[in-house]
């Protein structure tokens, strides 16, 4: 299954975040890019949302779903996005470094708590666990 990671968040904050995002998604495919957690879900999508603090939650709402989404390419796909909160204090100054770190530590706490919405088909708990390990791994 292929996990990905993306944010919403300002200009002044988004190179170091797409970097650090990008080094999280190299680690955890690595170690679970591979393996299968049964069907119903294609990709599963962590979002960094960092704007501001009245309206992060706003913005992170569309990022909270499980659905069918297009490709660039027109194939249609199921998708698990899960969105972390982050406040942008927390962010200015931060290091790439840091702030793998403090998106990872947001969304393993995300991870321990079952979504409304998963395909009867899907192992959430060897997903949930293995992808928890993939992130906090050194």
């Amino acid at each position: 299954m292929r996990v990905r990671f993306t944010s919403i968040v300002w200009e002044e904050v988004h190179a170091v975040a797409t970097d650090a995002l990008t080094f999280l998604e190299d680690r955890v495919a690595l170690r679970i890019g591979s393996r299968s957690y049964g069907t119903g879900i294609d990709e599963f999508l962590g979002v960094l949302v960092s704007v501001d603090t009245e309206d992060n939650s706003r913005f992170a709402k569309p990022y909270n779903n499980l659905g069918t989404v297009m490709s660039k390419e027109g194939v249609k796909f199921r998708q698990l996005c899960l969105a972390v909160e982050l406040d942008p204090e927390d962010l200015t100054g931060r290091t790439d470094t840091e702030l793998a770190s403090l998106f990872a530590k947001g969304l393993c706490e995300r991870l321990r708590t079952v979504p409304a919405r998963l395909p009867k088909g899907f192992d959430w708990n060897s997903f949930s666990v293995e992808l928890i390990l993939a992130l906090t791994a050194e």
